[in-house]
């Protein structure tokens, strides 16, 4: 199972770019954070002539992440719609199990005192333990524009997204603070960081105001996962999208191509 997630900025110009991307890629889900209003029917017209199984997961109440998923390939379903997340319910074919898909859209960044960051985490994970304590399923995956780097505050604290940087680490299964036990996320997405993955870029959004320390490269879109997920998720298949036979998303510098959007999409593959 392919997933593919874009912040797209409220566009809608560039369908046809988004329809070559889940052709080459090979997409069975997609979910964009920042969809431009009322467009659902429209994408989902587009999406269907060139896969006719294409179809939009409809929510139980507004989301800030909307979803399309090919009905032949992916068996999915609103399973719960809380306070800070919506949980989606997907039945593998391959396992028979049943995971756990949330998408998120956190506090931007670069309009808010990162200090303040991990603040917006700690409810969305406390609601997170709270669904996966009541259905006794951990099989959680957790994709979107986290507004934060990896190595930030509220994607490592305990009491947020504790997500490692490793699969080693993630699989002890919790990390012990005065005596207390706090599970761990595995943070695939530290690997796309730098220049020796391979990749064209080093991270999914650009920033680069007159600071006088300067990252430049962040990577705001990832995905982290329970430890009951990784054997069935495929690392080498993690990657940043950048380009295609009928697509490039970057700019002649090597930046990202504004005409699309300010950040660059993920795509992901799990084995069910």
């Amino acid at each position: 199972m392919n997933v593919l997630f874009w912040n797209i900025k409220k566009k809608d110009s560039f369908i046809k770019t988004i329809v070559d991307i889940i052709l080459e890629e090979d997409i069975d889900l997609v979910a964009f954070a920042e969809f431009p209003e009322e467009k659902e029917e429209q994408f989902k017209n587009e999406f269907k002539k060139a896969l006719d199984d294409f179809e939009h997961l409809q929510p139980v109440k507004p989301n800030k992440i909307i979803i399309f998923y090919r009905s032949r390939q992916v068996n999915i379903s609103n399973a719960y719609d809380g306070h800070k997340i919506n949980v989606k319910r997907v039945k593998s074919a391959k396992d028979g199990n049943v995971y756990n898909f949330i998408f998120c859209h956190l506090r931007d960044q670069f309009s808010t005192d990162k200090e303040q960051l991990p603040g917006f985490a700690r409810p969305i994970v406390k609601e997170i333990l709270e669904y996966e304590k009541d259905q006794k399923n951990a099989r959680t995956i957790l994709c979107g524009d986290f507004n934060m780097d990896p190595f930030e505050c509220g994607m490592l604290e305990y009491d947020c997204f504790n997500a490692m940087q490793t699969a080693s680490l993630a699989l002890k299964g919790t990390r012990n603070i005065e005596g207390d036990p706090y599970p761990m996320f595995y943070n695939p997405t530290w690997g796309l960081m730098g220049d020796l993955h391979g990749q064209d870029v080093p991270g999914t959004f650009y920033y680069a105001p007159s600071h006088p320390i300067q990252q430049y490269w962040h990577l705001l879109d990832q995905v982290i996962i329970r430890p009951d997920v990784i054997p069935v998720f495929d690392k080498k298949q993690l990657k940043i999208v950048t380009t295609g036979r009928n697509y490039n998303l970057l700019n002649k510098n090597g930046n990202i191509d504004a005409s699309y959007s300010d950040h660059l999409p993920i795509k992901f593959h799990l084995n069910i």
